[in-house]
């Protein structure tokens, strides 16, 4: 894929605002489907289970979704597309985009203020697609975590 915008942004510790100013996603407005394939999940102690396992087991290891990605959230960064955030209250501990590949950690607090979702994610860019490996952490080291490959494609305009 060939990056949409080829300026570098490095940003450390910045709000989601600060990174839409820098340009944010760079994704055009439209229709897009993301896949979710999840590569490996953990619920607190218990062991790792990975997608060949959980598919053994019959359970649904893909989630597909379709939404409009209206001309604001497309100026919102990729980790708020990933993640559903539209409050301001996540911090990028790291967000870097350059030549097409961008690298990011995200990091949300829960009601009470402590942090309660991590996300880190790695991969490439173009106006109409997104590939990303991800690992998500939700409710710290005894809650969930999940890795998962993360693919997002623009499939036409939105509907009038």
């Amino acid at each position: 894929m060939t990056g949409c915008n080829q300026n570098a942004v490095v940003l450390t510790n910045a709000s989601p605002e600060e990174v839409a100013q820098q340009g944010g996603s760079g994704l055009r407005p439209g229709m897009w489907e993301t896949k979710v394939e999840i590569q490996s999940a953990a619920i607190g102690g218990m062991a790792e289970v990975t997608r060949e396992q959980a598919k053994a087991q019959g359970r649904d290891v893909d989630q597909v979704r379709t939404a409009c990605v209206s001309e604001e959230e497309a100026k919102r960064p990729v980790g708020d597309m990933i993640t559903g955030e539209t409050g301001g209250k996540c911090t990028y501990r790291h967000y870097r985009t350059e030549g097409g590949k961008v690298d990011l950690a995200l990091s949300c607090p829960g009601p009470d203020g402590k942090e309660a979702m991590t996300l880190k994610a790695s991969g490439t860019y173009a106006a109409d697609a997104v590939a990303l490996d991800t690992e998500m952490t939700v409710g710290g080291a005894g809650g969930m975590r999940m890795k998962s490959k993360t693919t997002m494609h623009r499939t036409g305009d939105c509907p009038k």
